[in-house]
């Protein structure tokens, strides 16, 4: 049996996990590896900055290999800093793994300094979610004298009965 707790800090895909655990796993050899001409690859430039010329002090990142999901998490905490202006992020494209995230700061305070503090709030509150999580999975536990098994159960294959 494998507890929340054991799925979200494990590293690499078991295969003996639940396959309703591995969904999101993104196999390795599906990721493309591109090097660039200065000899670094792609994964050395996870975000990449660009300073926006239409809008004073602002700039627009590249996030690579990530998805809306990181886009809109970013977006929401960095619409919580009184420094920043306006932030927004735009998928690239359904079928490409990245998106742009457009920052506009005051003046005095960058936007990369704007990412790097959500990068690092966002990093303590999925911390501090996974610690209480535990916790509280562990009270539930001990309260009930039972391991929580999570099974996987789906309809498929199953007849319904739909009253007819």
């Amino acid at each position: 049996s494998y507890s929340f707790c054991t799925l979200l800090s494990s590293e690499q895909c078991d295969s003996n996990m639940p396959p309703s655990s591995r969904i999101n796993q993104v196999a390795p050899h599906t990721l493309i590896n591109i090097q660039r001409e200065d000899g670094k690859h792609d994964r050395d430039y996870k975000i990449s900055e660009e300073p926006d010329e239409k809008m004073p002090n602002a700039s627009i990142f590249t996030c690579i290999k990530e998805d809306h999901t990181l886009g809109n998490l970013m977006r929401t905490q960095l619409h919580t800093n009184e420094d920043v202006y306006f932030a927004g992020y735009k998928p690239d494209h359904p079928t490409v793994h990245s998106f742009f995230l457009k920052i506009q700061t005051r003046p005095g305070y960058t936007p990369a300094t704007a990412v790097s503090t959500c990068l690092g709030e966002l990093l303590y509150q999925i911390g501090r979610f996974e610690t209480d999580f535990c916790s509280a999975l562990e009270d539930f536990d001990t309260a009930t004298n039972q391991d929580v098994v999570m099974e996987e159960s789906s309809p498929v294959g199953e007849e319904l009965d739909i009253g007819m």
